[in-house]
């Protein structure tokens, strides 16, 4: 699978993004964050916050932007010479902290309600979602079951005491 900063964003994803208080502009391949946003990151970091965290709360979750995409720009950003200086409040909510249920949730699943964002729900896509998550379930525990019955099989060979009994 190709990570995902290396992906392009639809565009349902870049509506999503050019709303957020954080970016500046968006392309399909390239997001800009906001002078703003950069300084209250390096300022949140220098004080302790996790940088998927200080971008989760902003509303550009990992599953959306990928995961190196929030890697390098911390890296890049910590290396500026110029860079903010920490704050005793940086724990604290900040203007770029969206609500949750205005975020963008795992797996690429935009938030609900919120025709803003081309967000709207589509029940099709929400049974053909569950059979996937069903079949893909079934597809494990099957395969679970199979190599449970593998290990069962190698103990008592181990053991010396030949093939289980059916059961």
């Amino acid at each position: 699978m190709a990570n995902r900063s290396e992906t392009m964003f639809s565009e349902r994803e870049i509506r999503y993004l050019r709303s957020l208080p954080a970016v500046q502009s968006v392309t399909q391949k390239r997001i800009r964050y906001t002078k703003a946003f950069r300084d209250d990151c390096i300022r949140r970091y220098r004080n302790g916050e996790s940088p998927v965290e200080i971008f989760r709360k902003a509303g550009l979750d990992s599953s959306l932007i990928g995961y190196k995409r929030i890697e390098r720009c911390m890296a890049r950003w910590r290396d500026e010479p110029d860079g903010p200086e920490p704050r005793v409040d940086a724990m604290q909510p900040t203007s770029f902290d969206i609500p949750e249920d205005e975020r963008w949730v795992g797996s690429g699943t935009p938030p609900t309600g919120d025709a803003r964002y081309g967000r709207e729900r589509d029940a099709r896509l929400d049974s053909d979602t569950r059979f996937a998550y069903e079949l893909v379930i079934t597809q494990q525990a099957r395969r679970i079951d199979e190599l449970e019955s593998k290990i069962r099989r190698l103990e008592h060979r181990l053991d010396g005491t030949g093939e289980p009994s059916a059961g």
